[in-house]
């Protein structure tokens, strides 16, 4: 069971919507537009992601700049920009930085993992319109 609170981020400056749950989580609604597909997750890096549900899943925008390394040694380089992931109905996810991967949640929240990274979202729910299927076991 959730319930809607009114609380004051300091680092964002203004009220936000919010939404505890009874097991204490949080999940957080952009003030802009209070529309059920317009849900925005807070990763364990502090990154933040705007949600909306299509038939094939959930895709998540970064609503700020996220810089991820990719590659190896000499040929490491930093790739900045906003991301996009793609968590599917199948449990199965894309970045376009980060290539495939999966993803599932737990009562802990939901992570995403890909071949040698984890955007882990701790404390939240996500519906990706497959009847809460992608349980992390």
């Amino acid at each position: 069971m959730c319930y809607d609170e009114q609380i004051r981020w300091r680092h964002l400056q203004y009220e936000t919507p919010s939404f505890y749950c009874r097991d204490g989580s949080l999940l957080v609604r952009s003030s802009a537009a209070f529309a059920q597909s317009d849900w925005i997750y807070v990763s364990q890096e502090g990154h933040q992601y705007r949600a909306s549900l299509n038939a094939d899943g959930t895709v998540m925008d970064s609503l700020y700049p996220v810089a991820r390394f990719t590659g190896t040694g000499a040929m490491t380089q930093v790739i900045t920009g906003t991301e996009t992931l793609y968590l599917g109905r199948n449990c199965d996810a894309y970045s376009k930085v980060l290539g495939s991967g999966t993803w599932a949640w737990a009562n802990g929240g939901f992570v995403v993992q890909f071949e040698d990274r984890e955007i882990r979202f701790p404390r939240q729910e996500i519906d990706a319109n497959n009847g809460s299927n992608c349980r992390d076991r």
